[in-house]
């Protein structure tokens, strides 16, 4: 069985317009996983009436990178507290599990004013 090697790398407009359901495309930040050529999983940051929202779209080829996955997550965030980004929202996918989980990994916690939502801080 030929093993195709992951490659993580920045998403380009044409790799979130591939996976993108919104008609108009906001501001994106996002990181791209192939492999041999197929996009199997974008991530990142979008910029929406003034706030910051991540996003997360993974087939399961993506699954057996997870270590990789979340190596790349911690150097985008890492990144975005350096460009100068205060705060980032998400909601957990209450289909997978884990997503609770991993999104306190990443550093985000239950935001305090909807006590549903996750924030993210820079501080």
């Amino acid at each position: 069985m030929k093993k195709f090697k992951l490659v993580l790398r920045r998403a380009t407009q044409r790799d979130v317009e591939a996976l993108s359901p919104w008609d108009e495309n906001p501001s994106v930040k996002a990181i791209c996983a192939e492999i041999d050529g197929e996009i199997i999983g974008l991530g990142g940051v979008m910029y929406v009436k003034g706030r910051w929202l991540a996003f997360y779209s993974a087939t399961e080829k993506l699954r057996p990178h997870k270590i990789a996955v979340g190596r790349a997550a911690v150097r985008f965030f890492r990144q975005m507290r350096q460009d100068g980004v205060k705060f980032i929202y998400a909601d957990r996918d209450l289909n997978e599990p884990t997503s609770g989980r991993w999104l306190q990994s990443l550093g985000f916690e239950v935001d305090p004013k909807s006590r549903y939502f996750y924030r993210w801080s820079a501080r």
